[in-house]
Order: structure tokens, then sequence, then C-alpha cells
């Protein structure tokens, strides 16, 4: 039996309780473990399949088989619910970053998705809850971020309650080496 390593790049997501799930070639995953550098994966379905796989640097670099190109799962690799999570994903994104209402968050974002795919969401009033919840955590309920260049800046943290200035340089959304820089023309006089 010969066995090749998979150069396969993941995407990983947060779950709808914000915990790390990892997709490769259409199976979830759920993070069980770190090691270092190493992050140790589950299949989502634990308990019913018993694949994992190992990633550094968002490669997986568990040894394969070759002849068992899906890594030993005992079910087909689930698309809907994969899209179904990106897509909750992006409305908690919405919601903690913007102003709009829960009913127009919501709306616009089942307005693009396939049909399969908000047959998949939990119940709507579930899903209401949960963005409220998210617009009233605001930036705490961004999770782990993993450089400032994705920061978008509501707003409202751009100037002080009295609406003085705050926010005094900001490099730029995008920029990996983005600076912000935030203090009150008062605090700089001192």
């Amino acid at each position: 039996m010969a066995t090749a390593t998979n150069q396969t790049l993941i995407e990983k997501i947060k779950s709808k309780r914000n915990k790390d799930k990892a997709i490769a070639e259409g199976f979830l995953y759920n993070l069980n473990r770190i090691n270092g550098e190493v992050y140790y994966w589950v299949c989502e379905k634990r308990g019913e399949c018993n694949a994992r796989m190992n990633t550094r640097n968002d490669i997986v670099i568990k040894p394969v088989d070759i002849t068992l190109l899906a890594n030993d799962h005992t079910h087909a690799p689930s698309q809907e619910r994969i899209e179904m999570l990106r897509a909750y994903s992006k409305i908690k994104s919405t919601a903690t970053q913007s102003e709009q209402s829960t009913r127009t968050i919501l709306s616009t974002s089942l307005e693009v998705m396939h049909p399969s795919i908000v047959n998949a969401f939990p119940k709507l009033e579930s899903v209401k809850r949960s963005i409220r919840v998210y617009k009233s955590a605001g930036v705490e309920s961004c999770g782990h971020l993993e450089s400032a260049a994705g920061i978008i800046l509501p707003d409202k943290y751009k100037t002080t309650l009295k609406g003085e200035p705050f926010l005094l340089f900001d490099s730029g959304f995008g920029d990996e080496r983005r600076m912000i820089l935030y203090a009150t023309p008062e605090f700089l006089s001192i």
C-alpha cells in the first residue's frame, strides 16, 4: 500500500457556538486539540465516523492511504451543511459589524441563498435570536482574529461618547501591516 502526504488546504470557519471547524475535501471537522503548530481534527460526525486529520498552517499533513481518498469517512460529504455554516458565519459577521436591523440582516442573507441551504438552516426564530445576541455582543463575539487587516471599524468606534474624534489613524482595511491609532486630541496635548 503506497502512502502520500495529502496537500489539501483547509478552510476554517466558526460553528454556531463559535468553535473552530475545518472544511477539507467536502467534509467538516471539529477541532480536537492543538499541540504546538499541529492541529488535530476529528470528523464532525464523531461517533458514527472515525475520520481524522492533522494540519499545520492550514495544510493537511497526516499521511493518507492513496486508496482511501475520503480518509476513512463512513458517510458522503455534506456540501449543503458546509454552505449553511458559511452563510451562518457571514450572518454572524454582519450582525457584529453592522447597524442593520435583525430583520434586514436575515432577509438580505436569505434572498441570495439556494433553497436547499435555507432548508438546512435552524428554525428562523432561533437564527433571529442569535442575530440579536451577536448584535448586542458587538466586537466581543468576533472570536479570534488572525490579523488586524480584516477588522471593519464601525463608526461608533471612531468617536468618543462626546462626539470627539477618537480614531486618529487607520492604515486601512486589508493592510496586512495595519496600524490603528486611538487617542483623544485632549490626551495628545498632555
